[in-house]
């Protein structure tokens, strides 16, 4: 909760509309009705409207109560031992829909290009309050608004974590492109890496090794190739193999074609104290953290620095700015709850028109100042300068 003209530290950039933002309070207050369709909040796009150059939005999904929110406020520059995004112990998420820090920040990435990043955090995919079409809608506006995209889960990597993800490889059926304005069609995986992320998954709570048997023998690797040698290994298919062996290599499919890059880590356990996973937010309890942890989270946002990318709109768009950026995520959120699909060229157009709109700004304002320079000077230089533009024209006739 934020104290009366405090700036609050997140907002929620979307949130279903069973909820009202109480800007005063600084939380979301439930309504008395079912959950329907998603929110945008206005007092998020004032601040992303204000970014002027390329924008990098980082973003954490994955299923609920797996720790997004403590991992979400480790990436924020600078770092605080307290957590920004609101963290609770209770089986009851936290966080519903997406939000995003109020402190974006500058970086500048390897190939010398300043962005501005937004870390941006969502409610968990499979909670019990939520449908799968929340599930669907959430995950496609993470792939679609992020630069990063990171995967938080806990534990083990089984066949219910391909399940989980097998949103990536029903996308297409999300986007519809009618470039040639009658024909609508569907767009192809191959497509997505145009304009998706990069792609992280992040294991967490680890306590087992990784282990592959090659050449008869067991050898240790680590998650990345455990995750492509292993769990994303593609199941031999015929006429005969069962649906969910087919939908579960589509996912496979999906998750290594669909993103620029793919990567993985892992994160050891936090701590054995259960007091002290429950205040992890508590920047006083950092001292009792497993510093074992705080040194892979370090490698962690050190790793996803070197994933960070200007977000770009496909396919015609390059980098976009803050003003783009949410006249992009406004029809996002519009497409779906309207159609339960997402028309990519009504996007482009919409970032297209935003951004033919700055330039024409940009042009007024110097042609307003060129006028108030040339009316400062004298009436026989104004005169004369007339005089002869009105010869150069009767000349050119």
């Amino acid at each position: 909760m934020s104290k009366k003209n405090e700036k609050p530290q997140c907002i929620p950039l979307c949130y279903p509309d069973n909820y009202k933002w109480d800007k005063v309070k600084g939380k979301l207050v439930e309504k008395k009705k079912s959950r329907g369709l998603l929110v945008v909040c206005e007092d998020a796009l004032e601040i992303i409207r204000s970014i002027d150059g390329p924008i990098c939005p980082v973003a954490i999904t994955g299923p609920a109560r797996c720790g997004k929110s403590y991992i979400a406020s480790q990436l924020i520059e600078p770092r605080t031992d307290k957590c920004v995004f609101e963290t609770s112990a209770k089986m009851k998420p936290q966080t519903m829909g997406i939000w995003m820090s109020t402190d974006v920040f500058k970086k500048t990435l390897s190939n010398g290009t300043e962005v501005t990043v937004i870390i941006l955090d969502t409610e968990g995919l499979d909670a019990y309050n939520a449908h799968k079409e929340d599930d669907m809608l959430m995950f496609a506006l993470m792939a679609l608004m992020s630069s990063v995209l990171v995967y938080n889960n806990k534990g083990s990597v089984n066949a219910e974590d391909i399940n989980k993800l097998s949103w990536i490889s029903k996308l297409n059926k999300v986007f519809r492109w009618s470039g040639d304005g009658q024909k609508t069609t569907t767009l192809l995986e191959n497509e997505f890496i145009k304009f998706f992320p990069n792609f992280m998954w992040l294991l967490r709570d680890v306590t087992m090794s990784f282990m592959l048997t090659r050449d008869d023998e067991d050898v240790e690797v680590d998650f990345k190739n455990y995750l492509l040698e292993e769990v994303l290994k593609l199941e031999k298919e015929s006429i005969m193999t069962e649906t969910k062996v087919k939908e579960a290599n589509a996912t496979r499919r999906a998750l290594l074609k669909s993103f620029p890059v793919f990567d993985a880590l892992t994160l050891p356990m936090p701590s054995l104290d259960q007091s002290v996973l429950k205040d992890m937010d508590k920047g006083k309890n950092r001292g009792r953290l497993n510093q074992a942890f705080l040194k892979e989270v370090d490698v962690f946002i050190s790793h996803c620095g070197t994933l960070m990318k200007p977000k770009k709109a496909w396919p015609y768009v390059g980098n976009i700015n803050g003003h783009q950026f949410t006249k992009m995520l406004q029809q996002y959120v519009s497409g779906f709850s309207k159609t339960k699909s997402i028309s990519v060229d009504a996007v482009v157009t919409s970032v297209i028109d935003a951004l033919l709109q700055e330039v024409v700004g940009l042009v007024f304002a110097d042609y307003c100042i060129a006028m108030d320079e040339y009316a400062k000077q004298p009436f026989l230089v104004r005169t004369t300068r007339s005089s002869i533009s009105t010869t150069i024209v009767c000349l050119s006739q």
